[in-house]
């Protein structure tokens, strides 16, 4: 634990943990194709990425690398709906509200990446709080498992950014 401070492990922590919950909120086969599907294996991969950044990376290079992935992490997030939606032949009404969503997280996350890091740990959190729970049950070509996984994931990693935007100064 000598690279790795307490606040890091912690925060680590908190990134991976959702990923005890996948097993149990997935009803159905994974597949690539699927853009919900796809986004499980994105969020597996981007802590992967995390944790060998903090265990090999330069620690200079590190906040770069977390700003540039939970950024893009972001920015990518309501895709994932978008991608459903026509996948599924959503609603056209639902169009609206989807590209919505991703004028105002694609906002938040480039805002974050390129001045203000902490949009991005705010966004991350408003998307599980506010959109992912607006989803759940609504109707949308998006199942409900993914947006209970998806907002379990998205509390877990803006828990983990924040910690590491207040660990850092």
């Amino acid at each position: 634990m000598n690279r790795l401070g307490r606040s890091t492990v912690v925060a680590l922590v908190l990134a991976a943990a959702p990923m005890a919950a996948m097993p149990v909120l997935v009803r159905e086969p994974l597949s690539l194709a699927v853009p919900h599907d796809s986004a499980i294996c994105g969020y597996v991969a981007a802590v992967l990425v995390l944790v060998l950044s903090h265990l090999f990376a330069p620690p200079a290079r590190i906040e770069k690398i977390e700003r540039i992935l939970l950024g893009v992490f972001l920015l990518s997030m309501p895709g994932v709906y978008l991608g459903d939606w026509r996948l599924f032949h959503g609603s056209p009404s639902w169009l609206w509200i989807e590209l919505a969503g991703q004028v105002i997280f694609g906002a938040l996350a480039i805002a974050g990446m390129w001045r203000w890091p902490w949009l991005i740990a705010a966004g991350i959190a408003a998307h599980g709080l506010a959109w992912d729970a607006w989803h759940y049950h609504s109707g949308s070509a998006t199942p409900d498992w993914y947006a209970i996984g998806c907002a379990i994931v998205d509390v877990g990693l803006a828990a983990y950014y924040a910690i590491r935007l207040r660990s850092s100064g």
